[in-house]
């Protein structure tokens, strides 16, 4: 049958989608039947299926693949693939293997694009295993990997703490000659972080720098996280210049991971030396940086400068919460000031403040 205009395919995801979510079988279809007497060509389909993706209409887009079962219609990979996109969106790993499975029981040739997006939709369900087994079947089948899949791919192991796995990707990634790109960087970065890593993050930062990849937000603040974690207070800090001269956006998250690293390191005047310079900045201060900064002051055995934090905070409208005042009370706990730590915890009352164990701990 002749192509159908765009203009006639957004009609028809428009009718697909006025239908109410709970929708019987029998109505898609009938709607798909009046639409398409003689059945749709593959780039009308394909349109369909990437246009109900975006909307998240996961039922949908199966019950119209069912569809095109049903009436021995032809898939090819772009339909499976534009399916397996709203299942990543909908964090469906189970049905993105099961139109995987589907697609090597119908001899359907799957690609690149297509694999990706299935490890993507793995990775967002938290299955790393899942993802990995796709990626051998790749492998396997002589399906070519790319950035993207190896970043879906080391994202999974990432998010499920598996750090090692995580970076066994990346060396066969960057042994396979593939492009490596700032989100594998983050990526891989970020499993450097759970794994405390530090001293592999700083080295992928440097490749990154000599390969010319253009370094974000994201990367350099698990940088300055992994090296905190490391008590690398020092090379933690290094950072945000880099940041700066690279023209990199400097947010609340790079400040307050900053600050953590000084506290974790012991270097609490170093934090306040920082907490300093964003009070002189116009960037937005939240109960997080008031946070770290009074962890700082709590390290240090510093509860004039603790409590100090708190009636900023109070002056700026920030507001409070249990971890926050916790650490200004164990503050005042090491400089013997129980009545101030009593006071403040009758302010947490007064504000409605959940208070925790380690609250009354500290108090």
């Amino acid at each position: 049958m002749p192509a159908m205009s765009d203009a006639s395919i957004q009609s028809v995801l428009h009718a697909l989608l006025s239908l109410e979510a709970q929708s019987q079988s029998d109505v898609i279809f009938a709607t798909l039947d009046q639409a398409f007497p003689q059945g749709p060509d593959s780039r009308t389909s394909t349109s369909i299926l990437r246009g109900l993706a975006r909307q998240r209409e996961l039922d949908t887009s199966f019950l119209v693949l069912s569809w095109h079962k049903l009436n021995a219609y032809t898939l090819d990979s772009y339909q499976y693939c534009a399916v397996i996109n709203a299942c990543a969106k909908s964090c469906a790993w189970t049905k993105a293997l099961q139109c995987c499975k589907e697609m090597r029981q119908n001899e359907v040739e799957t690609d690149t694009v297509t694999c990706s997006a299935a490890i993507s939709a793995c990775e967002k369900g938290g299955q790393w295993t899942e993802a990995l087994q796709l990626f051998r079947i790749m492998a396997q089948s002589k399906v070519e990997s790319n950035s993207i899949t190896y970043s879906a791919a080391i994202s999974a192991c990432e998010k499920a703490g598996e750090w090692k796995k995580a970076l066994e990707l990346f060396n066969t990634m960057n042994q396979s000659k593939v492009e490596l790109d700032t989100i594998t960087f983050s990526t891989t970065i970020n499993a450097c972080d759970r794994g405390g890593k530090w001293e592999t993050a700083l080295h992928l930062m440097r490749v990154m720098q000599q390969s010319n990849v253009e370094l974000d937000t994201v990367v350099c603040n698990a940088l300055i996280s992994v090296c905190g974690k490391g008590r690398m207070w020092q090379e933690a800090l290094q950072v945000l210049p880099t940041m700066a001269h690279r023209k990199v956006e400097l947010d609340t998250i790079s400040f307050s991971a900053a600050i953590s690293a000084c506290e974790k390191g012991g270097k609490w005047d170093k934090a306040l030396q920082l907490f300093g310079l964003l009070q002189q900045s116009k960037m937005e201060l939240d109960t997080v940086i008031f946070g770290a900064a009074i962890s700082a002051c709590e390290s240090g055995g510093k509860w004039t400068w603790a409590m100090h934090l708190v009636s900023v905070m109070a002056g700026r409208q920030v507001e409070l919460d249990a971890i926050t005042c916790s650490a200004a009370m164990s503050a005042c706990g090491k400089g013997s000031r129980w009545v101030t730590a009593l006071q403040l915890l009758g302010v947490m009352v007064a504000r409605k403040v959940e208070s925790n164990a380690v609250t009354f701990n500290s108090a």
